[in-house]
């Protein structure tokens, strides 16, 4: 089999280029603050429950039409701002979140120049992000986290009243001042929920409790004043 890579929604394989996947099985180092205490020997480690970014390195080959694939290639890697999705062929059922930040330095060149070598480096946020993660839980009154990792989920439904709740797990989310109607979608990673047309709701949402769906528990649903709730859990791991 021929493995690619897609990045920011292009496979690699459109520009002629195919992957092994060596350097894709590492992990991220977990963040932690140091501290020495004075007549205390060693370091003293605080676990902040983060891990740092990720650096995931492809070794590709350009197998055809070097000079025009080079060029799109540089254009396809560079030209996005910001994060994008990252897959490949060797995790099936992940992705990762990654800017590109590399330069572009061919090698190998084969006579002609019809083929070459490049390593493509990406600087990754530190999840795996499960594709399972990314199908919505419709009207759940249980929701079983399957990771070994706590997950910030995407919370939407449709008011019924212009008041109501929402509880999962040991979290309340209590929300006032909509319209009957109205669509409200709450991003527990970002801490931001909007309603239908876009618009910033958050005056109209209080939390209480983590916004956490918690490693291998299941969390009890109960809602009050809406309809239609749907749970998207974006499982993750590293």
């Amino acid at each position: 089999m021929n493995n690619f890579l897609i990045f920011n929604g292009r496979p690699s394989r459109d520009f002629g280029i195919y992957i092994s996947g060596s350097g894709t099985f590492g992990a991220p180092k977990r963040k932690f603050e140091e501290f020495t205490v004075p007549g205390r020997n060693g370091v003293l480690k605080i676990d902040s429950g983060t891990f740092e970014n990720a650096s995931v390195s492809y070794k590709c080959a350009i197998v055809r039409g070097f000079a025009q694939n080079a060029a799109a290639l540089r254009s396809w890697l560079l030209s996005p701002a910001g994060y994008c999705r990252l897959e490949d062929t060797y995790h099936p059922g992940e992705f990762r979140m990654a800017h590109y930040s590399s330069g572009v330095d061919f090698t190998d060149f084969t006579q002609l120049l019809r083929a070459a070598s490049v390593t493509l480096t990406f600087d990754c946020k530190p999840q795996r992000f499960l594709k399972s993660g990314e199908n919505p839980i419709y009207s759940p009154t249980k929701i079983y986290n399957p990771t070994s990792f706590p997950a910030k989920p995407i919370i939407k439904f449709k008011m019924t009243a212009a008041s109501g709740s929402v509880e999962i797990g040991e979290c309340n989310i209590a929300i006032s001042g909509m319209t009957i109607g109205d669509i409200i979608t709450i991003d527990a990673e970002t801490m931001d929920a909007v309603g239908a047309f876009g618009g910033n709701v958050n005056n109209g949402i209080t939390v209480t409790g983590d916004m956490l769906l918690q490693p291998q528990t299941y969390a009890t649903v109960s809602s009050s004043g809406i309809t239609d709730l749907t749970i998207t859990p974006r499982w993750w791991t590293i």
